[in-house]
């Protein structure tokens, strides 16, 4: 979770660094991180650094997407993986 910070940083061409999102994996861990914004409960619709990335169309690089990969999908609930396909469906972009 930690490398989406430069990943998203080098494919925006420096246009945008999620920092909180950093800070966030630093303090909770990775897993917790992600488990934390995908809480419906706690963030109702898509984040700040989710509009930034869609607006210069990187979704790709979204922790959404990321959680949604087989390799980590296992790691989720089914109800926290629901929500990150249902973020990334309503903004157009499918995995």
């Amino acid at each position: 979770m930690l490398a989406i910070y430069d990943v998203v940083g080098h494919a925006t061409n420096g246009l945008y660094w999620p920092r909180r999102f950093r800070m966030k994996v630093r303090n909770w861990g990775g897993i917790e991180a992600a488990r934390d914004y995908l809480n419906p409960k706690k963030y109702k619709g898509t984040s700040e650094g989710f509009e930034r990335l869609k607006n210069l169309s990187q979704l790709q690089h979204s922790m959404e997407a990321l959680v949604l990969r087989l390799c980590y999908s296992t790691l989720f609930t089914p109800e926290q993986l629901a929500v990150a396909r249902q973020r990334l469906n309503s903004s157009g972009y499918a995995p």
